[in-house]
């Protein structure tokens, strides 16, 4: 009975190994999605981004400052990132200009502000300011084909035709 299960066993050792020889089915598509960052959705962005970055640092509350660091480390992941890096090999000063200003701002925001609001609000223009400068050198998206009216006339003619000849 030993020598039986110790066939068994063999088979199944058998069975799994040969299983794994199987090629597996791999997809080879690749789905990627482009997303298209136009000017003036960015310009709102920052200027709304800037607004609620200035009102949580006049607050002068080190919560409302962590806040505002998180919204603009947040921006520069989700956004401004992907600007930069579609901008970078075109206009690498624009984009230099902009990240240092914008790391400025959240290194000012966790650290001790002047008791004057001028300084932190001149930082904030800056920022704007170069967000702006390379919102402006964003490329213009691709405007959709028009639809030829050519082959649209073409198919009115081919099917006023074809009711022709049943007659």
């Amino acid at each position: 009975m030993s020598s039986f299960m110790v066939h068994i066993m063999m088979l199944f050792f058998l069975f799994f190994s040969a299983c794994s020889y199987f090629p597996e089915k791999t997809s080879t598509v690749v789905e990627t999605s482009v997303e298209i960052i136009v000017e003036e959705d960015f310009i709102q962005e920052v200027d709304a981004l800037v607004e609620e970055v200035r009102i949580l640092w006049k607050k002068r509350e080190k919560v409302d400052k962590r806040s505002a660091q998180r919204k603009l480390k947040q921006f520069y992941e989700d956004r401004a990132v992907h600007v930069f890096s579609s901008l970078h090999s075109d206009h690498p000063i624009a984009v230099l200009e902009a990240e240092q200003q914008l790391g400025w701002v959240i290194h000012r925001l966790g650290r001790h502000t002047s008791h004057s609001f001028r300084r932190e609000e001149g930082y904030l223009e800056k920022l704007s300011n170069k967000l702006h400068a390379c919102a402006s050198l964003l490329p213009e998206p691709p405007k959709p084909e028009p639809v030829e009216e050519h082959s649209v006339q073409e198919e009115n003619a081919s099917q006023g035709n074809s009711s022709v000849s049943a007659l």
